[in-house]
């Protein structure tokens, strides 16, 4: 991960620097950096550890990662164990950009994901 994350972090510092902060990635390199974050990913890697390696937010990265769904479009999930099963009490929901909901009733979860 080491030499790939460098090239990246040093072309993001430096459209940091060019842009003053403020930047737009172009799309061909976030599209190369999210196929590289997935395939990092699918080896057991973090988005937090993906994200600090190149120099960037975790939530950026989460966004970068996540598919693009129009307002309304359902979107596939995937179902796990049910909590019963997995020792943990309650409703356990983890959202593409990686945030994790635990114990919370179906209403109480719908309310927090509505406020992300």
């Amino acid at each position: 991960m080491n030499d790939r994350a460098a090239e990246y972090r040093a072309k993001l510092d430096e459209m940091r620097r060019r842009g003053g902060g403020r930047f737009r990635t172009p799309a061909g390199l976030r599209d190369e950096v999210a196929v590289w974050a997935t395939k990092l990913r699918s080896e057991g890697h973090g988005v937090g550890q993906i994200a600090a390696a190149i120099g960037m937010s975790e939530t950026s990265l989460g966004k970068w990662l996540s598919p693009k769904v129009s307002a309304g479009e359902l979107r596939r999930v995937r179902v796990a164990t049910d909590a019963a099963s997995s020792g943990r009490p309650g409703l356990v929901v983890v959202t593409p950009e990686g945030y994790r909901l635990e114990g919370l009733s179906i209403d109480e979860a719908v309310d927090v994901l509505r406020r992300l």
